[in-house]
């Protein structure tokens, strides 16, 4: 498939080249703004998808929750899925416990 990369830039913005998708109208969501981490097929991009539910194993998905949107992922592994996935539950943790500080 398409490679995708994933950066982590200045005030905790996640951003993203290659792909054609995504994230109400924008390629950079701030992690901030992240309610929750999906873990599996169960959010609404990969299951609103027909190309999704059929090609996208549950094992390798993993969703960034808004509060309007969604970053659906796949990873190409289970182990790379976990990480990643457990690397950005730490992170929200760690935001939501440390206020914002923009300078």
């Amino acid at each position: 498939g398409e490679k995708i990369r994933l950066c982590l830039g200045d005030h905790d913005i996640l951003a993203w080249d290659g792909g054609g998708f995504e994230v109400a109208g924008s390629r950079r969501v701030s992690l901030h703004d992240v309610v929750c981490i999906e873990v599996g097929r169960q959010n609404g991009g990969f299951t609103s998808c027909s190309y999704a539910v059929e090609n996208v194993s549950e094992d390798l998905c993993f969703s960034l929750v808004t509060s309007n949107a969604s970053l659906d992922l796949e990873a190409s592994s289970l182990r790379e899925r976990e990480a990643l996935a457990q690397g950005f539950i730490m992170l929200h943790a760690h935001l939501e416990s440390t206020p914002m500080v923009v300078l």
